[in-house]
């Protein structure tokens, strides 16, 4: 079978999609999961907070900032809904039965409202994974889904990007996933 890469994205991805994916290192994909498994997730979400005094409609009992210590919901399979819909693209992406997922969709990167305007951040700027190998068949992807509304952006390993705070009026649920090719030579864990 020939090789698989950017270039036959077109199956899963539209052609803006593919062009954006290669110009700018990541593309979203919208309505990426239905809105009853959004409101599910959301509503795990909720009761993993509720637990620990967090109201739903009461935002004086949100935390500030960024919430961690979430392993519990991961473990729990809370964001599996995610895999659904990429499964298809990473087939195309990193090739049919030829990724393995290091685990399961997570961790939760949970950022509740913070006063003030929004700005480009200055600092944290890095790479998830190292920029390696060729960019037309990439060894790995990154995966992050937003719980709501439900969407998920592929961004490829040597994407830059940094940590950016939420000023708007209700939490952003956000979750990340990594997916790596088995025949990759660059990544540890994945061999």
């Amino acid at each position: 079978a020939p090789a698989v890469g950017w270039p036959t994205l077109l199956a899963v991805l539209r052609a803006e999609q593919l062009d954006q994916l290669r110009s700018r290192g990541w593309v979203r994909l919208t309505e990426a999961v239905s809105e009853s498994d959004v409101a599910i997730m959301a509503e795990r979400v909720w009761s993993f907070f509720a637990e620990r005094g967090v109201v739903r409609d009461d935002p004086s009992t949100w935390p500030a900032g960024l919430s961690s210590k979430l392993q519990d919901l991961r473990q729990s399979g809370a964001f599996n809904p995610f895999a659904n819909i990429t499964a298809g693209v990473l087939d195309q992406l990193l090739q049919p039965d030829c990724w393995t997922d290091i685990e399961s969709w997570g961790p939760a990167l949970i950022t509740w409202p913070q006063p003030g305007s929004w700005e480009i951040p200055h600092k944290n700027w890095h790479f998830d994974l190292p920029a390696r190998g060729d960019p037309d068949h990439p060894a790995a992807a990154r995966l992050f889904g937003f719980i709501s509304p439900g969407e998920v952006v592929v961004m490829a390993p040597w994407t830059m990007h940094t940590f950016s705070m939420n000023v708007s009026s209700q939490p952003r649920f956000m979750v990340t996933h990594t997916v790596l090719r088995h025949d990759q030579p660059f990544y540890e864990s994945a061999r």
